[in-house]
């Protein structure tokens, strides 16, 4: 029989009216209320009981240097990226609401700009005049899926894959793969 270790977390939530001149202020001054025990959460405030597998587990930091379990983790995000409502969305690409209005503040009259990523063939050497495109994507995360999912067919070691992902290139073949990023504006096919 195995022993994991299994984390136990409960949430406290309280919700606090502040006055202040932006949310990151209130947040702030919420904070020190919090330090100084001016605000106490209690059993009265349990909102949700998490009960899961540790990141600390033998189990799982062997998956996590395995790069079709990334894979696989990366491409069910992408799957279900587009049902997580916007509160879930906020969480994961900005921690907190607070931070995502300041944000948008400060960067949201900036054109949106998008990356486009395009996979080549090429030679031992990754001369341009021998790359040969396979593929554009509109990810990292789906031109590693690409990858792994076709490792054989380009004869990629686990090794050759982590080194993919650390460098966009495999090496030390005669056919090689190379990924080149391009940040592209949407807004200049409009015009």
């Amino acid at each position: 029989m195995e022993t994991y270790q299994i984390i136990v977390r409960e949430t406290l939530e309280k919700k606090v009216e502040i006055e202040a001149e932006t949310p990151s202020l209130a947040v702030c001054a919420a904070e020190d209320q919090y330090n100084a025990a001016e605000i106490v959460l209690s059993a009265d405030n349990h909102v949700g009981t998490d009960i899961s597998l540790s990141v600390k587990d033998k189990l799982f930091q062997e998956h996590l240097t395995n790069s079709s379990f990334q894979a696989f983790v990366d491409a069910k995000l992408l799957q279900q990226l587009p049902e997580f409502d916007v509160e879930d969305k906020i969480q994961l690409a900005f921690g907190s609401p607070d931070n995502a209005i300041s944000e948008f503040e400060m960067y949201g009259n900036q054109p949106i700009k998008t990356n486009i990523y395009l996979l080549y063939t090429c030679n031992s050497w990754h001369e341009r005049n021998s790359q040969e495109l396979i593929a554009p994507f509109s990810s990292k995360e789906l031109v590693y899926a690409y990858v792994i999912k076709n490792r054989r067919a380009y004869h990629l070691s686990d090794w050759d894959i982590d080194f993919f992902k650390d460098n966009n290139q495999t090496q030390g073949h005669n056919t090689n793969l190379i990924m080149e990023c391009y940040e592209i504006d949407p807004e200049a096919e409009e015009e």
